[in-house]
């Protein structure tokens, strides 16, 4: 038996493209929730770590592991009153029933009837989303690359380089267009950041309207109580939130970006932007050569380095399903 919910928002985007905003705005609805960033979904059932635990000792050895589970606790839910309700209910406990019931009890803890369950991390698998969450809709917010790199850039806990950030993106947003529109349809839905800023009213009223959620004065005022969606620990990468939309928090990678780093993504994420609607620079003209052909070289070495990576990681994962 599987938990079915159709009233399931899953909020998703690259690192640093606007999914807290988009979290803070529908929290702020008053039939929807949108829970702290538990890690379950990447934690327990992409990495597969809910079948080993249940293995070794049964749904005892989960609950004991999510009673210690400092994320799965800003849900301030007990993982034993989960269990039970599954018990009661005849449902089978399953990791992504087990979260539903979670998501669900959240909701019902807030006096709201909906859910928007926001994780970046949700690009990467949404595969395994379409199993867990059949019924939901997909929102994929999209900001200008060049943007994200540089948003990125600012935080601690991003510590990768230039090209690094651009090869992440590259191979997260538009496989995960593709594979929304393949497989979920309708109920895919694309939000680009930037139309959200010049335009929030205009975008949050078609955003619900594709959604089939009455549109609220509330969702403009998310500020007002964004407190709610995350823990003290991540208030200088998420204090924005914290303020009425900003309107001019875009393009400023064309001040704050290096012409070489503006190259870089540019490069690595030129299929990007092929098919999404922003405008190349055009600073590659205005490098020297010597200096293009470094930063190439730089890129090159970069993919060979990811290739390696991938052919390590493929034989390790091999070994170890021997």
């Amino acid at each position: 038996m599987i938990v079915k919910n159709p009233d399931m928002y899953v909020v998703t985007g690259t690192r640093r493209s606007g999914t807290t905003l988009l979290q803070a705005i529908f929290n702020a609805h008053p039939d929807v929730c949108s829970p702290p960033e538990s890690h379950f979904f990447r934690e327990y059932i992409v990495s597969g770590k809910w079948e080993r635990l249940f293995k070794r000792g049964g749904i005892r050895a989960v609950v004991d592991n999510l009673r210690r589970n400092e994320d799965f606790g800003r849900l301030h839910i007990d993982a034993e009153e989960i269990a039970g309700m599954c018990r009661e209910n005849n449902i089978d406990i399953t990791a992504g029933n087990f979260f539903m019931m979670s998501l669900s009890l959240f909701a019902n803890t807030m006096g709201k009837k909906k859910i928007a369950e926001k994780d970046p991390f949700y690009i990467e698998c949404l595969p395994f989303v379409e199993k867990v969450f059949p019924d939901a809709y997909i929102i994929h917010i999209i900001r200008d690359p060049r943007d994200v790199v540089l948003s990125l850039k600012k935080v601690k806990w991003a510590n990768a380089d230039v090209a690094q950030h651009s090869y992440y993106y590259r191979e997260r947003v538009p496989p995960a267009r593709r594979f929304g529109e393949e497989n979920f349809g309708a109920k895919y839905v694309e939000i680009f950041y930037e139309d959200l800023l010049r335009h929030p009213e205009r975008e949050i009223k078609r955003l619900c309207g594709r959604l089939g959620l009455d549109f609220r004065e509330e969702m403009l005022k998310f500020h007002e109580h964004s407190d709610r969606i995350y823990v003290p620990g991540e208030v200088e990468w998420k204090n924005n939130i914290r303020r009425p939309i900003m309107s001019d928090n875009l393009g400023k990678w064309r001040t704050e970006l290096t012409e070489g780093e503006v190259y870089k993504v540019e490069t690595v994420c030129k299929r990007c932007f092929d098919e999404l609607p922003y405008e190349l620079s055009g600073h590659s003209r205005r490098l020297g050569g010597a200096y293009r052909s470094w930063l190439t070289a730089q890129i090159f070495f970069m993919y060979l380095k990811k290739a390696v990576w991938k052919i390590v990681d493929k034989a390790q994962h091999g070994r170890k399903h021997e």
